[in-house]
């Protein structure tokens, strides 16, 4: 039994962080029904990646759903999706105020129809504010906004761009099924439905909550300080001598220098009056860094990995490629990246990334593949009433697909 077995979700969203969001309910065992419009439905479904004719993120964000395809612009349409909002538990979008109102889902309205409902918004800036209408990707209101762009990369380079993209969306959608599993514990207690928020620039401004908290209590932010002027030069990246990048990870400088300094065989710079402690060494970060690039450029990240884990030093080995990660035997052993069928056949599986919270008691997961737009549809009505007459008239009408 999945820890939300019995709970109802429905899905008016598109692209990434309230369709996230619902993967994450889905694989805690929830009904998640996705409500998308019949001409094309979410956006994402036609991101499909060179000779690849599926889409990755489509795959990645809607596993576990079933498709409902009905056109909300109509009467009729608006009309089904009331019915079903009367049994659901919780409706979760990143539809702007403004859509919602045009199709009949505002909050005020859908907690009229069901007063338990819990109503999840994921929206770019907040609810409110000058900017609470403003809509953006995470690329602008987590990365940018959130101050990671200004914060990362060599003081005298450019700031980086996000690569890749969604980390904020993936971030946020932590955050937004937290809200929805404490808002439902809450009704739990109370028998009130409520409205969760959750934004990308909150959610930044929480992921960096460390420097920001910092600036806020200084009343300035710490610069960028790139490698050679790290404020802890055993808190770093160097490179072996085969060329592969790990980062030592020794946060308590002083208890960890005699060790790192046996490590590597040179005992010598234990009492170097440059190095001597914590603030010596982040005064003279630039020759520390110097010194130790030599030294790491002796042998290679193999030799090192032996030597470290001999003398207890912590480090974070080699930098992953995202190609690497899909093969890492420890992400494959914890079922972080799982096989799941696409059909009922089995043939021709799908690799994909799995959420990874995982229960001892509680059976949870990735049960089903992305839908096809419109597949649930028929089966969906059936179970609110609708007889096969009333389904084939809504299909000559075009309020289904």
């Amino acid at each position: 039994m999945g820890i939300l077995d019995g709970i109802k979700v429905l899905e008016l969203g598109s692209y990434i962080m309230a369709p996230a969001t619902c993967a994450i309910l889905g694989e805690m065992g929830a009904e998640v029904i996705k409500i998308e419009e019949p001409g094309g439905g979410d956006p994402s479904r036609g991101l499909s990646i060179g000779p690849v004719q599926i889409s990755p993120l489509f795959m990645l964000e809607n596993r576990n759903k079933k498709s409902f395809a009905v056109d909300m612009t109509t009467e009729d349409g608006q009309k089904i999706v009331h019915q079903m909002i009367e049994t659901a538990d919780v409706l979760v979008t990143n539809m702007s105020e403004e859509v919602l109102a045009r199709l009949g889902m505002q909050y005020a309205t859908l907690s009229q129809i069901n007063p338990r409902l819990i109503f999840a918004s994921a929206s770019a800036y907040g609810p409110k504010g000058p900017e609470a209408k403003r809509r953006n990707f995470d690329v602008s209101a987590f990365w940018t906004r959130g101050g990671f762009m200004s914060y990362l990369g060599e003081p005298d380079s450019a700031p980086p761009a996000q690569a890749a993209g969604a980390f904020g969306d993936h971030t946020a959608s932590v955050h937004l099924a937290l809200g929805v599993i404490s808002a439902l514990y809450h009704r739990e207690r109370t028998g009130e439905g409520q409205r969760v928020n959750v934004s990308l620039l909150g959610t930044g401004i929480w992921t960096a909550a460390v420097p920001v908290q910092i600036a806020l209590l200084l009343g300035f932010s710490l610069p960028r300080a790139g490698r050679k002027g790290a404020l802890n030069p055993l808190y770093n990246n160097y490179k072996s001598r085969d060329g592969m990048w790990f980062m030592l990870a020794l946060l308590q400088s002083d208890r960890h220098w005699p060790d790192l300094c046996c490590a590597v065989d040179r005992e010598d710079l234990i009492d170097d009056p440059r190095f001597l402690s914590q603030d010596k060494r982040m005064e003279n970060a630039g020759e520390l860094v110097s010194t130790l690039d030599a030294i790491f450029s002796t042998k290679t990240m193999e030799e090192w990995a032996e030597c470290f884990e001999k003398n207890n030093i912590l480090f974070w080995d080699q930098a992953r490629d995202y190609a690497e990660i899909a093969t890492d035997p420890q992400a494959l052993a914890n079922d972080y990246i799982v096989d799941v069928k696409r059909d009922d056949s089995g043939e021709n599986p799908v690799k994909l990334v799995a959420f990874p919270v995982q229960f001892t008691k509680s059976k949870g997961g990735i049960k089903s593949a992305a839908p096809e737009l419109g597949q649930h549809t028929e089966e969906l009505l059936l179970e609110i009433g609708y007889s096969w007459e009333d389904i084939t008239d809504l299909k000559d009408r075009e309020v289904i697909l």
